[in-house]
């Protein structure tokens, strides 16, 4: 069956040297939950985008699903779906253990809506309140039930720290040498539990989870990396040399403390 096609994105200020395909583009998109950064023309091309370039004004017919990018099932393309949890009901310092906001409910529906085309098979999620109603609606759109798993869990604060929201902060403004080194066991043990996984699983964890697994596979010194919005996707492939970044999920500045 034929998609419908996606109406154009507008994107102005940007030039492509001679309009040549695979100049290498860089830019950004608001796609709704499956937005990302358009990368290079080489994803573009991958992802049936449509160009078209008038001076410096640059017309893209962008796909505004996951569903359009190559995800059917069986394609091969993606392994594992981190995803992000919604918007919570109270911030990280004020609550041990929030649940989602009405506002992270509706997100969650939204992901759900996103993801339940693309052949999942399995859904592990964190077993902190957030991420187990973000699962929710995926559960009850596949007829599945979330696996819990501690390893991806939100990151633990060390012993003795009496004002965590500070300690978060000095963390995510280090990197895995300096103000992280505690915590790389916890990065390894959740990327070896990722591998573990089969494919076609979704994983419902962490801002700052999502930030360690991707600054160890893209080999990055910072312990932020990017600013994954509520309910972002970022998928993960397999490669012979273990499980690599596809792509990186949409960013927005949320509340995070």
């Amino acid at each position: 069956m034929r998609r419908a096609r996606s109406p154009p994105v507008f994107i102005t200020g940007f030039s492509l040297s001679g309009c040549a395909v695979n100049t290498a583009l860089l830019c950004a998109a608001n796609l709704g939950d499956a937005a990302g950064a358009i990368e290079s023309s080489a994803y573009l091309r991958k992802a049936g985008t449509h160009i078209n370039c008038r001076g410096p004004r640059i017309e893209l017919r962008v796909p505004h699903s996951l569903n359009e990018v190559g995800t059917e099932p069986g394609s091969g393309d993606f392994m594992l779906y981190l995803v992000r949890h919604g918007e919570a009901a109270a911030s990280w310092g004020s609550h041990p253990n929030p649940g989602l906001s009405d506002l992270g409910q509706h997100q969650a529906e939204s992901v759900a809506a996103e993801l339940e085309s693309l052949g999942i098979g399995h859904i592990i999620t964190s077993p902190m309140q957030r991420c187990r109603e973000t699962a929710r609606p995926l559960e009850a759109k596949l007829g599945l039930s979330a696996t819990i798993m501690e390893d991806v869990s939100e990151i633990a604060t060390p012993a003795g720290i009496s004002d965590r929201v500070a300690w978060l902060q000095g963390f995510m403004a280090g990197t895995w040498e300096n103000e992280a080194s505690t915590h790389t066991a916890w990065r390894d043990t959740m990327i070896a539990s990722l591998e573990s996984l089969p494919d076609n699983t979704v994983v419902f964890t962490h801002f700052v989870a999502i930030n360690a697994v991707v600054s160890k596979l893209q080999q990055r010194a910072e312990t932020l990396v990017f600013r994954p919005t509520y309910c972002s996707v970022t998928p993960l492939e397999r490669s012979a040399d273990g499980l690599k970044v596809q792509r990186l999920g949409s960013e927005s500045e949320t509340r995070v403390l």
